[in-house]
């Protein structure tokens, strides 16, 4: 083969790889969010729409009034709610090779998951960091809070198990606190942190409630639409 046909196709094959080696779709888009690619040098921002890919690397933030709502290739699921900035660090799924980690970096506001996949949380890991917590799960349902302002964070567990991690000038401390079901758990900038306590009724309906809410409108949207979004892309 002439060598320059010879390197064209090995690029293209190189380029057909990477392109598809997404890791998840925005499946539900309410108000403004974008999506800033961190693996580009420019740090290219786009704005969200349902049917967006979404890549290892990508930080994801919204505005006042945003939600978007990713399913990963795993069937994991990352719920971004308003005024808020996630970051996936790190988005590995080897089922071939048994590898499984994830690593999403909460800096601000709230982010809910429902974690589908098992990760024995030793060789596969699935966390997430806030400037002040890192908080491991090996399957459930679980949102995470941050307020950078009070530099305050807390994880509210809603199905499943949590261990939490508090962090020490940005490095785990080793002092690791489990969360059950039903639990909230809230961490400040102190020495002394205060142990989970039982999740206020109308603070679980309400937090809940604006996840399902977002939902119900992007199906009654959905059904007032006159054409609906062509969200069909090429593999």
């Amino acid at each position: 083969m002439n060598p320059a046909l010879k390197i064209i196709a090995i690029s293209s094959l190189f380029f057909l790889h990477f392109a598809k080696a997404y890791h998840g779709k925005a499946m539900i888009v309410r108000g403004q969010a974008e999506r800033i690619s961190t693996q580009e040098p420019s740090e290219k921002k786009e704005t969200i729409k349902v049917g967006t890919r979404i890549f290892q690397g990508d930080s994801i933030e919204t505005a006042a009034g945003g939600f978007v709502k990713i399913v990963m290739t795993d069937r994991n699921i990352i719920n971004i709610s308003e005024n808020s900035k996630v970051i996936i660090k790190k988005y590995e799924n080897d089922h071939k090779n048994l590898i499984k980690n994830v690593e999403l970096s909460l800096e601000s506001g709230k982010v809910r998951t429902d974690v589908k996949e098992k990760y024995d949380g030793e060789k596969n890991k699935f966390i997430i960091k806030t400037p002040v917590i890192i908080a491991g799960v090996r399957g459930t349902d679980f949102i995470v809070k941050h307020d950078r302002a009070n530099f305050i964070s807390e994880v509210l567990v809603v199905h499943g198990n949590v261990d939490v991690e508090t962090l020490k000038d940005s490095n785990p401390s080793g002092l690791v606190q489990a969360v059950k079901a039903g639990q909230i758990y809230k961490v400040k900038p102190s020495s002394i942190q205060e142990k989970p306590t039982n999740i206020p009724e109308e603070l679980l309906k309400s937090e809940v409630d604006k996840d399902i809410d977002n939902v119900v409108k992007d199906k009654e949207k959905k059904n007032t639409d006159s054409k609906p979004l062509n969200t069909k892309q090429t593999e």
